[in-house]
């Protein structure tokens, strides 16, 4: 499996009287990811993301704003300013961090690979070698399955429903023979889809 890991990350000249002085700690996190953060049914910010985020505005004595960002726009935003922190599932990638500060993970999971139910040739990680594989766009996955193979689908973002998933659309349709993505998003896919598989 391939890790994907939650951390809170700012940059690392954030400046903690700034954000007093501000009054409101900027976070922001990929509400559409669909696990530690997301949209209720009632339309509310919920998941431990969210809580741990009130828990730091509520020690720092400041209000709390929300900005929903893509994985990718998460370190270009604290760059920018317009966020003061990330918090979300965020695969660490050596090349963009340099002056960022990570915290201590807090959660991680895996990234694994689903398949269609009648796709009998892929049952090891060497059976990926020359796939057409699905990957989310600066994703842990994304630089994993580039050792595998040079047939990759790259999408914006996987969503973790059906609804909105091109990924799941192109494996139906076996555009691609697989995709790579995170493990919690898997088992909802799996579950309401009957077409589909872990491998």
């Amino acid at each position: 499996r391939i890790m994907i890991t939650s951390f809170i990350v700012f940059l690392t000249d954030t400046s903690l009287s700034d954000i007093k002085k501000s009054g409101t700690l900027k976070v922001g996190s990929d509400l559409d990811f669909g696990n530690l953060e997301y949209h209720n049914t009632n339309n509310n910010i919920v998941g431990l993301n969210i809580d741990m985020a009130k828990k730091i505005a509520e020690k720092l004595e400041v209000n709390l704003s929300f900005q929903n960002y893509s994985h990718e726009e998460l370190f270009a935003k604290l760059r920018s300013g317009e966020i003061d922190l990330a918090i979300s599932e965020i695969p660490t990638i050596p090349e963009i961090d340099n002056d960022l500060s990570f915290s201590t993970p807090y959660y991680s999971t895996g990234q694994i690979v689903i398949a269609r139910t009648d796709n009998q040739e892929v049952n090891t990680i060497k059976d990926l070698t020359d796939k057409k594989i699905g990957v989310e766009k600066n994703s842990n996955a994304y630089n994993e399955a580039k050792k595998y193979s040079k047939a990759l689908t790259v999408y914006d973002q996987i969503e973790a429903t059906t609804s909105e998933n091109g990924v799941i659309s192109d494996l139906e349709k076996k555009v691609i023979d697989l995709a790579i993505i995170d493990y919690n998003q898997a088992i909802i896919l799996v579950r309401n889809d009957s077409l589909l598989k872990i491998v």
